[in-house]
């Protein structure tokens, strides 16, 4: 992509839904880990305040990569891609694909908490 402040990414893709294990119970489906490179950075507060964001604007970044993302589905069960970035874990929540001049995707991310209640799958 050769994007100013490239780096390693690793995204964590969660399938969503829930298979049976062997003694019958629900269990999650293994996520997928995907090696990307992206560059992080924070939203605007422009960016911010049209998206209509609560919480503050730390909280949110955006990710251009080369990478397809995956947003999250409330229907299935499947969250957004994940990455973590400076000590936190963020979601993907919304995407926008580029495919003038240098392909690639924008996604945008918010902080999650994984060891709160819903946080993990």
């Amino acid at each position: 992509m050769g994007v100013l402040g490239e780096v390693p990414i690793v995204l964590r893709r969660h399938p969503g839904g829930q298979a049976i294990g062997a003694d019958g119970r629900p269990v999650q489906p293994a996520l997928t880990v995907i090696n990307a490179a992206g560059s992080v950075q924070p939203l605007k507060m422009r960016e911010w305040n049209q998206l209509g964001l609560g919480g503050r604007v730390s909280d949110y970044v955006k990710l251009y990569t080369e990478t397809a993302l995956q947003v999250g589905d409330e229907v299935t069960g499947r969250l957004g891609d994940r990455f973590d970035w400076q000590g936190n874990t963020f979601e993907v929540f919304g995407v926008n694909e580029y495919e003038a001049i240098l392909p690639h995707f924008k996604g945008t991310a918010r902080r999650v908490d994984e060891s709160a209640a819903g946080g993990a799958p």
